[in-house]
């Protein structure tokens, strides 16, 4: 048999690629996930795509407070609560067939709805706000230099005269 890709979700959220030589049915996935026994850990979540590939998920829904898993599931197992690793496997036709991280995050992102891409849009406010900053610092620059201009009209006409001096007497 060859090797077989598959994601384990890991019980902290994170999704680590994994082979598997002995094949992906159950009897084996309990054990990549780090259970001992095979008692609880079932298919939990299955989506057909639109390609013919199904996308199954294994994992224990029953455990001890604080090993639940923290990765959030597509809908309809969303609601669900894991327990310890998941397995993520693809069949096609019925035959099991690779399934690497990358191809589980773009299936992910689209039974989620799809995400927006953040970094993308945080480099277009950047950009904005440089912008309207630059904007702003010419608008200030203009004001200032008029305020002086119009501040070195006012000195110029005003000339101090022996009167606009304080005396010793004033005190």
């Amino acid at each position: 048999m060859s090797l077989l890709k598959y994601v384990l979700i890991e019980k902290s959220g994170e999704c680590v690629e994994k082979t598997s030589k002995n094949g992906l049915a159950v009897d084996e996935l309990y054990k990549k996930c780090g259970f001992k026994k095979v008692d609880g850990f079932n298919e939990s979540g299955k989506w057909r795509l639109n390609d013919g590939l199904d996308i199954i998920v294994y994992g224990r829904l029953d455990g001890k407070a604080g090993s639940e898993n923290k990765f959030e599931c597509p809908p309809p197992i969303d609601k669900q609560l894991f327990f310890g690793n998941m397995a993520v496997v693809a069949m096609l036709n019925g035959v099991h067939v690779d399934l690497d991280v990358n191809h589980w995050g773009e299936i992910y992102a689209e039974l989620m709805g799809g995400f927006e891409d953040i970094d993308s849009e945080e480099e277009e406010e950047e950009e904005l706000s440089e912008e309207e900053e630059d904007q702003k610092d010419d608008f200030i620059v203009e004001d200032e230099e008029q305020e002086i201009s119009e501040n070195e009209n006012e000195n110029e006409e005003q000339e101090l005269t022996k009167e606009d001096y304080i005396s010793e007497d004033d005190y």
